[in-house]
């Protein structure tokens, strides 16, 4: 009994980046994320991913594989452990369906072992990421015309302090929560350069500014407000669908492909996620390779 303690689902081990206050239980217990593309007919063996080698047959046959839609709903057994996920519908861009799978011990109410999410894309999530991906890696000077962000900024009784009030590259700190850059609480925005790029920078509750993972702020192809002068010399924030097209809807199509659970709380303006990501792979990393974070590096606070 001591060798079946050490089985696992092989391969696909999350490096979690949400607090657990983050985090619901099945979140904080689930090591292992999968993202796969939608296919007719496309099955997956999950016991192909078992290990370590050599457990004894009479112990697999004891193995069970226990699945439901997001966590949520009836319980199925997976027959012959094969998920048939193309036996479905191919779901929509950006809203991947979600399966919740526990690996178990002497069948569906046994011992659990492992779990595991796996994230089924439309077949267009990954021709558009992998399109944006191509056209982006190679087109990097505009990030050098922005504005290097503060390494830290002052937080007054839980309210953030604007470093440079009466200076015109940043837009004051302001407090932020949303999934979207988990663990961070305050944000700053740069004003639109030439082309309309912006940046954006993430600060944690302390105010010191988060230059690495997804809770990082990047750079902006399209800065998500643009000015736009009235009369009098006012100025009025106008929301950028370019920033959704290039820069939101590639960031969440990476998360998903990377395989995190999650999809955005609005397709048209999101916000925020419906479930929190947990794992940075090969697709995020892509991500913030072609929206680095800090770009021009970084200045201290005045």
């Amino acid at each position: 009994m001591k060798r079946l303690t050490q089985i696992i689902l092989c391969g696909y081990l999350s490096c979690p980046i949400l607090t657990q206050a983050q985090t619901d239980e099945i979140d904080r217990k689930t090591n292992h994320c999968l993202g796969i593309v939608w296919s007719q007919g496309g099955q997956l063996d999950l016991m192909s991913m078992i290990g370590p080698d050599g457990i004894p047959s009479q112990e697999l046959a004891k193995l069970c594989f226990v699945m439901q839609i997001d966590a949520k709903g009836a319980r199925t057994e997976l027959q012959n452990h094969v998920l048939k996920f193309g036996d479905k519908a191919e779901p929509a861009d950006l809203k991947p369906t979600i399966y919740y799978v526990e690996l178990r011990y002497g069948g569906m109410d046994g011992t659990i072992f492992d779990r595991m999410w796996i994230v089924v894309n439309n077949r267009n999530t990954k021709e558009n990421f992998d399109k944006w991906y191509n056209d982006n890696k190679t087109n990097m000077a505009w990030t050098l015309t922005l504005p290097a962000p503060f390494t830290s900024i002052a937080v007054n009784s839980g309210n953030p302090v604007d470093p440079e009030p009466n200076a015109h590259l940043w837009e004051e700190p302001t407090p932020k929560d949303t999934l979207l850059h988990p663990n961070a609480s305050f944000e700053m925005r740069s004003l639109p350069v030439t082309g309309s790029h912006g940046h954006q920078a993430m600060y944690d509750a302390k105010g010191i500014l988060i230059t690495s993972t997804v809770a990082a702020g990047t750079a902006d192809f399209v800065a998500p407000y643009l000015k736009i002068p009235l009369t009098g010399g006012i100025t009025m924030p106008r929301l950028s669908t370019g920033h959704l097209r290039y820069d939101v809807y590639p960031f969440i199509r990476a998360l998903q492909l990377d395989g995190n659970p999650c999809w955005p709380n609005s397709t048209a303006t999101p916000t925020t996620l419906r479930r929190p990501m947990l794992y940075q792979g090969d697709y995020l990393n892509q991500y913030i390779q072609c929206r680095p974070i800090t770009p021009t590096g970084t200045r201290p606070r005045p």
